[in-house]
């Protein structure tokens, strides 16, 4: 086997080489990742990242009015959490400050009453005084703890007020990042409309892919199929040689150029002896017979090794194959 696993590189063509040699394209996977998109209106922009975090970015003028509504939040939070001892005292006072000029005024009528009476300085054991000056001390009296009572009821009332006005600016302060979460609603509808239609396209792309493969594969064994039927018979046909030319007796086969046509050179052997295939012309039927279509050109062989070509009684050359694939097999 010497002969064939020198020349058998140069017997198989390359167009058979390369349907096993050549890979197959490669199936990309398609990008169906998540694709970030921004979403601006009039209070900001929001901005979905990769991973699939948010990114709420408010104007400037939005910013500074959620920034004020906090703060005014936080102040009033902070004023419904004081003790309300200081402003009950503060409101009392304030409701004394409105009632002391009338007793006052009331006071002075009724020690002139008693002094037209002739009853100034008149005092009882129990309260050292007239009955009407009881009564008048006793109206007072009711007054101030009424006026203590309500300042206590007013007290916590502007506290629990304070804390409504907190949560309602507070509230009010997130309504720029709830306008941003309402411009991006819709958004999202379409991001997930065009996210489905791609990771379809990205399936069909790479069904497409999977099917160009498949049918390149397919080309490539029936081309494979093809050519190694062809040239199967043609290694055949030279082992066919190198039996018949195994025997030390010469055996004498038509080779010459002049029955030969669309020649083709497929190999080398020792010396730069070449191997080609051929076609016998017509009309020399009795002169090739069934022979083998692939060997040596005889009137080269002439040139390198002449002990191994022959001129025959038809006028055609021959070659002795057991001279050339000496040493080969």
């Amino acid at each position: 086997m010497g002969f064939l696993s020198d020349t058998i590189e140069g017997l198989v063509p390359d167009e058979i080489e390369d349907l096993y040699t050549t890979p197959l394209q490669q199936a990309t996977a398609p990008d169906i990742t998540f694709q970030p998109f921004t979403v601006t209106g009039s209070t900001g922009s929001t901005t979905t990242g990769a991973d699939g975090s948010t990114t709420y970015n408010l104007s400037p003028q939005q910013e500074a009015m959620r920034q004020q509504l906090f703060g005014g939040a936080n102040q009033f939070y902070s004023n419904a959490m004081q003790d309300t001892a200081g402003r009950e005292s503060a409101i009392y006072d304030r409701i004394r400050a409105t009632q002391l000029p009338e007793q006052q005024r009331q006071r002075l009528a009724l020690e002139e009453r008693m002094l037209s009476q002739g009853r100034a300085g008149i005092s009882t054991n129990q309260y050292g005084g007239a009955p009407e000056q009881l009564a008048f001390e006793k109206a007072i009296a009711e007054q101030q703890n009424s006026a203590m009572l309500t300042a206590m009821q007013q007290a916590q009332a502007e506290q629990a007020q304070q804390a409504t006005l907190g949560g309602q600016f507070l509230q009010q302060s997130y309504a720029p990042q709830a306008a941003l979460l309402s411009s991006l609603a819709p958004a999202l509808d379409v991001a997930s409309l065009a996210d489905v239609a791609r990771r379809q396209q990205g399936e069909f792309g790479l069904e497409a892919q999977l099917a160009n493969i498949q049918g390149e594969l397919g080309q490539q064994t029936g081309l494979a199929q093809l050519y190694g039927g062809v040239y199967g018979g043609l290694l055949s046909g030279i082992g066919g040689l190198l039996g018949t030319s195994s025997t030390n007796a010469p055996w004498w086969w038509p080779s010459d150029l002049r029955l030969k046509e669309n020649i083709k050179h497929i190999g080398e052997i020792k010396d730069g002896i070449k191997l080609y295939t051929w076609d016998w012309k017509e009309g020399h039927e009795d002169i090739v017979g069934s022979q083998p279509t692939y060997g040596v050109l005889a009137q080269e062989l002439m040139e390198v090794m002449p002990e191994a070509v022959h001129m025959g009684d038809d006028g055609y050359y021959r070659v002795d194959y057991s001279k050339v694939f000496k040493g080969e097999q």
